[in-house]
């Protein structure tokens, strides 16, 4: 019989360049947040924030260039679509096929139902979900 090399298939870290745009991103941030889901802050024009609890992820937090206010303040670029895995919150329902929104400490859960389905779970194993947005 022939020899599989793959029993899988884990299609996470995909970023298509073509979905990469800057914005600035508020909130204190560190390089540590980079990977994280990242969602719109409505507070200003063109702002990016980590999401949080409830919040609608809208892109995932590619790079992050930390600069003074003086120069522009915190600058990141942000993928719009994506495969990314995220560690679930603890104890959240969240199953393959859910709709998934931001929690707390750079986590995701499941949305409520009433949200726009712009991503979904295809995987889900040890507390980490893969996430593809739409």
């Amino acid at each position: 019989s022939m020899a599989l090399f793959h029993n899988s298939l884990d299609p996470s870290g995909y970023a298509p360049q073509a979905f990469l745009l800057s914005f600035t991103i508020t909130g204190a941030v560190t390089k540590a947040d980079e990977g994280k889901a990242v969602a719109i802050d409505t507070t200003g024009d063109n702002r990016m924030k980590i999401a949080g609890d409830g919040d609608r992820i809208v892109g995932r937090l590619e790079s992050l260039e930390i600069r003074p206010a003086s120069q522009g303040g915190t600058i990141g670029a942000v993928s719009f679509r994506f495969v990314q895995k995220f560690p679930v919150l603890a104890a959240d329902p969240l199953a393959r096929g859910d709709t998934a929104v931001g929690a707390v400490g750079g986590t995701i859960k499941r949305a409520a139902a009433n949200l726009p389905h712009d991503n979904f779970v295809s995987a889900l194993s040890g507390g980490i979900a893969t996430l593809v947005k739409l």
